[in-house]
């Protein structure tokens, strides 16, 4: 479990990182989303998904990888922090 939540937490990071623009990458994104994709939903719910978010970076985290709450603390603060930082610049 340990090493799952470390490899998300990486994966995360990564896709933060290109969305903001860093590592030399970028989505163009003015929000970030986490969304707990369920693989097994059809996928036009997702399109349907894109659709609405068409300036938002989406990261896909399916649901078999158990995210856990510690993990999911760790993101949130980063993201406000990029919020803030979007809407001041």
């Amino acid at each position: 479990m340990a090493q799952t939540d470390q490899l998300t937490r990486g994966a995360i990071a990564t896709l933060a990182d290109l969305a903001r623009g860093d590592s030399g990458g970028s989505f163009g994104a003015r929000s970030l989303l986490i969304y707990a994709f369920d693989t097994s939903s059809p996928i036009h719910d997702f399109a349907s998904l894109s659709g609405q978010h068409r300036d938002a970076a989406i990261i896909i985290l399916d649901r078999d990888w158990a995210i856990d709450s510690d993990v999911i603390e760790s993101i949130v603060p980063e993201i406000r922090r990029w919020h803030s930082e979007s809407k001041a610049g």
